[in-house]
């Protein structure tokens, strides 16, 4: 396709090891109801036919601007590298193995131009595909509205993936780039960064599933565990002190309670969260609810809590 419009918005599609996926992920940008969009394609060493499928679609859409990676460099290093690339004043990132709906792009932007500077990003629901493209049933969407960097540290990870969000390119001139020294949630590290600094700062969310989020197969590996585990640790280290003391109660306990789902054994900054909880309103904290495991973990201690769950599993297996 041949195009002279200026775009509007620059998409950014990093791509390792997805030949079975990545032509269906350029598909859905070329069929988006607008037009006026430039889709920059990250390599990023791919060592099976992801390469030659990407040159073969952008040889016949100059929309398409194809950037290579000797080796592989992580998905933060190869977000930055398109980056560097854009020129539009929004950016999407759609994941080599996701697609978007035909209006995807329509309904972001109308959206994100509708609202103040102060409104960052915009980000909408995500229906969950199978490896075969196949609707699973499940949704990932979050409350509709705005989200400071109180909320969006409290709802873990609103947007639910980097698919899912248009962003101000302005945004990363005063925020910076991706991290590429993270394992784990360095995309909601970034969108915390781009909150810290002002109250007045806010994502918006829209509850219309533009996005098929692909989830194939594999639970969380034991190291994989322990990389989200970190990125939790890294969030409320960095980014507790800077939310109201009234706010951070559920903060502490629902990452608690998603630490002690990560682990089999007892951890210091778990104890401390399940400690900072309790201290602060036990009557809370028993009164059970989503917390449930987080008042039985504070009641016994952590040790014995993670004993009675290697019973319980034991028990199952027989």
């Amino acid at each position: 396709m041949k195009t002279d419009q200026v775009p509007s918005v620059s998409i950014i599609t990093t791509a390792f090891n997805v030949g079975r996926y990545i032509e269906a992920t350029i598909r859905s940008v070329a069929e988006q109801s607008r037009t006026d969009h430039e889709h920059i394609i990250v390599d990023d060493g791919s060592s099976d036919d992801t390469r030659r499928i990407i040159a073969s679609l952008a040889s016949a859409d100059q929309r398409i601007k194809v950037v290579l990676h000797d080796r592989n460099l992580g998905a933060s290093a190869a977000r930055n590298s398109g980056l560097d690339r854009t020129s539009a004043p929004f950016v999407c990132f759609l994941d080599g193995d996701d697609t978007w709906e035909s209006d995807f792009l329509d309904v972001m932007l109308s959206e994100i131009k509708s609202r103040s500077n102060s409104c960052e990003a915009v980000f909408c629901a995500s229906r969950v595909i199978d490896e075969s493209g196949r609707f699973t049933g499940a949704v990932h969407r979050s409350e509709p509205g705005a989200y400071n960097l109180a909320r969006m540290l409290a709802g873990v990870c609103p947007p639910g993936n980097g698919s899912s969000l248009i962003i101000r390119r302005t945004v990363f001139v005063g925020a910076g780039l991706f991290d590429p020294s993270r394992k784990s949630g360095e995309e909601t590290e970034m969108w915390l960064r781009m909150l810290e600094d002002s109250d007045d700062k806010y994502f918006w969310c829209i509850d219309r599933p533009l996005v098929r989020y692909r989830q194939r197969p594999g639970s969380l590996s034991k190291n994989h565990k322990s990389d989200r585990l970190a990125s939790l640790e890294m969030r409320i280290t960095k980014y507790i002190d800077r939310v109201r003391p009234e706010e951070r109660w559920d903060i502490y306990a629902k990452y608690a309670s998603i630490g002690l789902s990560l682990v089999e054994e007892a951890h210091p900054a778990i104890d401390e969260w399940i400690g900072i909880v309790f201290r602060a309103d036990p009557l809370r904290l028993l009164a059970g609810g989503a917390y449930k495991r987080v008042a039985l973990a504070a009641l016994i201690g952590t040790r014995r809590y993670f004993g009675l769950y290697r019973l319980w599993r034991r028990c199952l297996r027989r």
